[in-house]
């Protein structure tokens, strides 16, 4: 197929990636957090290009994710002294999980 074929796009800028759909842009349907940081794709192409972007969707959602965690504790009023009790160090998480 070439750039002016109606049945389909153009794969001219990897020629050598067969499966790419993306013709370069890597990534469509951007998914973004509520500090407005890109964190995700609906659908991310298996090029190096696609690829590369999802990886920094990725370190984007980790960070968007601790800071929503970091603003979630200041929220909730919980007293300082308490923050160190949370469920994964529960000592009766070791009964239930039996």
């Amino acid at each position: 197929m070439n750039a002016s074929s109606p049945s389909g796009p153009s794969h001219a800028t990897h020629p050598t990636q067969p499966e790419c759909w993306c013709s370069g842009l890597g990534a469509r349907y951007a998914l973004y957090d509520e500090f407005g940081l890109l964190v995700g794709y609906r659908e991310v192409c298996h090029c190096p290009v696609g690829q590369r972007m999802k990886a920094e969707a990725e370190k984007n959602a980790a960070s968007s994710q601790a800071r929503r965690i970091a603003r979630y504790l200041a929220l909730s009023d919980i007293p300082e002294r308490f923050r160190q009790f949370r469920l994964d160090n529960c000592p009766y998480r070791r009964l239930v999980t039996r």
